[in-house]
């Protein structure tokens, strides 16, 4: 086995979880900065909340793709963020949304999937941080299944798109891509960080 395929495989864990972090980061930035050409730079001004929610996710996004540059085991706190961020975002809507009676069967499937599983994914990766017995399996499982439901989510509100509208570059430039992108960042930053 040669170097660089050796390279490869000791390394791949990280390669990828860079990788995802870093077309993440892209897709971030770019949802807002089309938001704000769109809007003729009002965005932001037109809602000050916005500024929130941005500045707390490029934080997270940020921690994710610097830790894993770095090989920091502080990437666990970026990854508590964003399924907290996330976690809790499903739990507005989903609350929002039942209030409002306007959601479909298969949107309450995936907000309730993103709050049940973000909330496992949360407690156990805490645990394991923290040095309790948890099994590796277990936050295994959790990871994948939720970068799935973030990927999924995606994918129908991309699929829509282009069933209704045609092929659109659009569809790439949503929260909700960038969020299934950092998902799968988080499976291989967990990957990363597994105590043998």
């Amino acid at each position: 086995m040669n170097r660089f395929t050796r390279f490869l495989k000791e390394k791949r864990n990280k390669i990828l979880a860079i990788l995802f972090a870093s077309l993440a980061m892209a897709a971030f930035l770019c949802y807002y900065l089309v938001e704000e050409l769109v809007s003729s730079w009002h965005f932001f001004r037109s809602n000050p909340l916005e500024i929130w929610s941005f500045a707390i996710a490029l934080i997270t996004y940020g921690l994710l793709l610097i830790c894993n540059i770095r090989n920091d085991s502080f990437a666990y706190q970026g990854i508590l963020m964003f399924v907290f961020y996330t976690a809790l975002g499903a739990f507005f809507d989903l609350v929002q949304g039942m209030v409002n009676a306007f959601l479909g069967p298969l949107l309450i499937l995936f907000l309730s999937g993103k709050l049940i599983i973000g909330v496992f994914l949360y407690l156990n990766t805490t645990r394991y941080m923290r040095g309790y017995s948890v099994p590796w399996r277990r936050i295994r499982i959790f990871g994948i299944v939720y970068a799935a439901l973030l990927t999924l989510s995606w994918a129908v509100y991309a699929g829509l798109a282009l069933l209704f509208g045609g092929i659109s570059l659009m569809a790439f430039l949503t929260l909700s891509f960038s969020e299934a992108l950092i998902g799968w960042c988080i499976v291989f930053t967990l990957e990363r960080l597994r105590r043998y």
